[in-house]
């Protein structure tokens, strides 16, 4: 009788101290779990947010250029997917739409816009298109991103009219061409359209040309020896 309750206590101890074991290592997973989660909630990260406005169609190159984001920390949990974390990340496309003061920079804001002129005009640059026979660009033989002179001929004489102009796209089979131009050289290329001037286009290259006075020629200047 009296070793059936000694051996009852003692399976009621060992009971008792694996409930204990079991609780504590129960207390322990708690304990570190409980620590990972409040280590998770209080980390930060620094990711790239607009400095200023940033509108639709700047570069990603111009961002990172022109310091238009700043390095800012924030919680862990609020960093938008695909964010920038890195100003080498903005080195390529375009923002594809308004990026306010404050806000992320994430991969999804830019792209490859619809109209790829957006790529290739910055700043005071504008692209111009204006009709042009193709005999009169090389046969048609110039392309995009190629350099041109342009020549026009008034009836009286044949002016150089602007030179080193950078060619963004030449209608398959000739017939339009866009240029990238600055305002002023728009506005003299569209009034030499309007007045009826025949426009010609030779090619150059793209470097190493050195300076040259514009070249006017008159008829008179044709006779022999001239």
């Amino acid at each position: 009788m009296l070793e059936r309750l000694f051996a009852t206590r003692r399976g009621a101890l060992g009971v008792g101290l694996a409930a204990a074991a079991l609780a504590a290592v129960l207390l322990l997973i708690y304990v570190k779990q409980y620590r990972h989660n409040v280590s998770a909630n209080t980390a930060t990260v620094q990711v790239l947010v607009a400095k200023s406005l940033i509108p639709t169609g700047t570069p990603g190159s111009s961002v990172g250029a022109k310091n238009l984001y700043e390095l800012r920390t924030v919680p862990k949990d609020s960093v938008r997917l695909g964010a920038f974390l890195d100003p080498s990340s903005l080195n390529s496309g375009v923002a594809l739409t308004n990026i306010y003061p404050g806000q992320q920079l994430v991969s999804s804001d830019f792209g490859t816009p619809s109209n790829a002129l957006d790529t290739q005009v910055t700043g005071s640059q504008r692209a111009l298109s204006l009709p042009i026979d193709v005999t009169r660009t090389v046969n048609g033989q110039i392309t995009a991103g190629d350099h041109v002179d342009i020549y026009i001929d008034s009836g009286s004489k044949v002016t150089e009219l602007l030179q080193n102009i950078t060619v963004l796209v030449l209608a398959a089979g000739g017939g339009e061409v866009t240029l990238q131009v600055t305002p002023t050289q728009a506005a003299k290329i569209a009034l030499s359209v309007d007045l009826g001037y025949k426009i010609w286009f030779t090619l150059r290259a793209s470097v190493g040309v050195p300076p040259q006075a514009a070249v006017v020629v008159t008829p008179t200047q044709l006779a022999p020896g001239k």
